[in-house]
């Protein structure tokens, strides 16, 4: 199954919203902040459209529900998913089995010493001392908890320091004292840049590395018919 990864180009909202169930509407109506109402829009779109290719049916009729700490998830379909957005840039990546997704963009200023104390464990914050506090590793193992903990269903409170990461070895290893070894050993994780400061990770329960597919989301003024899905490198 593949990471959509998806360049936010709307040109006209308005035209997304449209095509959206009414009570959709009326949440995402709601949200005052342009931006943050762009992103949720585009997010929300994005996952009925894409998730009704892979069930091959229609959009409108694909139902969610939410586990108990707030995961989404799909109603009488064999299919999980998550979903991630920063700026302009949104990912959903779609499995048979739990997975998790996250993008982060390093470029952001932070204040980069206290949100290294929030996202690493102990022994990650004085690896990290040590080999210079660069911002770039302290973004790839922040994307890879939250991709991990979002995958697990236990949200971002489900404990970014209990969550360690070792990024030596070809492929990310992830390790939570909370899980039997064989659960941890049952999660795979990767991680990547998309631009020099935009990065993407994902865990979910396979070995194999996803299909990546790059599209550009374009907002027609027409009724919500047709595709408005374009593809682009």
């Amino acid at each position: 199954m593949p990471i959509h990864l998806v360049k936010n180009a709307l040109a006209d909202s308005h035209a997304l919203l449209a095509g959206l169930p009414v009570d959709e509407q009326a949440r995402l109506s709601a949200i005052r902040h342009p931006r943050v109402q762009r992103q949720a829009l585009a997010s929300a779109w994005l996952r009925r459209e894409l998730l009704a290719k892979h069930c091959q049916q229609p959009a409108s009729q694909l139902q969610f529900g939410y586990s108990s700490h707030g995961k989404p998830r799909l109603l009488n379909q064999p299919l999980a998913f998550n979903i991630s957005h920063t700026g302009d840039w949104v990912a959903l990546i779609i499995d048979e089995r739990d997975c998790g997704v996250d993008l982060e963009d390093a470029s952001r200023p932070r204040r980069w010493p206290a949100l290294a104390r929030h996202v690493l464990s102990p022994a990650e914050w004085k690896s990290w001392q040590s080999d210079g506090a660069q911002a770039s590793d302290l973004v790839a193992r922040w994307t890879l908890k939250e991709a991990w903990l979002k995958g697990l269903g236990l949200g971002l409170g489900g404990g970014l320091r209990q969550t360690e990461f070792d990024l030596e070895s070809d492929q990310p290893l992830g390790r939570r004292p909370d899980l039997e070894q064989d659960q941890n050993h049952a999660w795979h994780f990767g991680q990547c840049w998309i631009t020099d400061c935009l990065s993407l990770a994902w865990a979910w329960q396979r070995s194999d590395r996803p299909q990546m597919r790059r599209w550009r989301l374009r907002a027609e003024t027409q009724a919500a018919t047709g595709s408005w899905l374009q593809a682009a490198e």
